[in-house]
């Protein structure tokens, strides 16, 4: 799998570099990759390119098959395999890790006071009605 780098000024310099990129004949299975700096980036390039490309190439809004990853994916890919099994710093652990702490937190309370939002008990709804099932119902 060849390495393409290209630094640009603007995010639209990136745009026609990709579209020709992920717009060329290519095996199917493989998962072209490009990466970028942040979840922003990653959202406003996924959107344009979808509308650009889209599964049919006439702009349908939609973008398969490609990664639209971070730095650390790719660095992960040139590391040797089994050197680091898990990263806790990517974002599914560390969103993970966040909300196990939240979870052991004993002033929920204060943190939605803080941080704005709804606290509710499991079993709860926001809106603060029970749950409840309607079996044997017909």
């Amino acid at each position: 799998m060849p390495l393409t780098v290209r630094y640009v000024s603007c995010l639209e310099e990136v745009v026609e570099p990709a579209v020709a990129f992920l717009g060329r004949d290519r095996d199917l299975f493989a998962t072209p990759r490009i990466v970028v700096p942040n979840a922003g980036t990653r959202a406003w390039l996924s959107a344009v390119l979808a509308a650009r490309l889209g599964t049919s190439g006439v702009a349908d809004g939609v973008l398969a098959n490609v990664d639209v990853c971070f730095p650390t994916a790719l660095a992960r890919l040139l590391e040797k395999p089994g050197l680091r099994d898990d990263d806790p710093w990517e974002i599914a652990p560390l969103t993970f890790a966040a909300l196990a702490a939240l979870d052991r937190s004993r002033d929920r309370a204060g943190l939605v006071a803080r941080f704005g939002g709804r606290c509710w008990r499991p079993g709860r709804w926001p809106s603060g009605s029970t749950t409840t099932t309607s079996a044997g119902r017909g």
